[in-house]
């Protein structure tokens, strides 16, 4: 059974997760972040910096309070 998290901002990094829900903002649907979407956290800037999210072949910075909304369970 897959493991919950809050939300990708505190998941571990190096790890693949499937998106269960995300903020009503239109730039993570162009950003190809959406429910049941595939990301892999690769790591996380201290101090309330970004996240970095590899989707696809490309790489992503999201910020904290952004990244703080969207929750994901780990791949299987």
């Amino acid at each position: 059974m897959s493991q919950f998290y809050e939300n990708i901002y505190v998941a571990p990094n190096d790890t693949d997760y499937v998106v269960e829900s995300v903020p009503d903002a239109a730039l993570l649907a162009c950003l190809g972040i959406y429910p049941q979407s595939v990301v892999r956290k690769s790591h996380c800037y201290k101090l309330g910096g970004p996240v970095i999210l590899h989707i696809s072949s490309r790489k992503v910075a999201v910020g904290k309070d952004l990244a703080s909304q969207i929750l994901v369970r780990e791949a299987e």
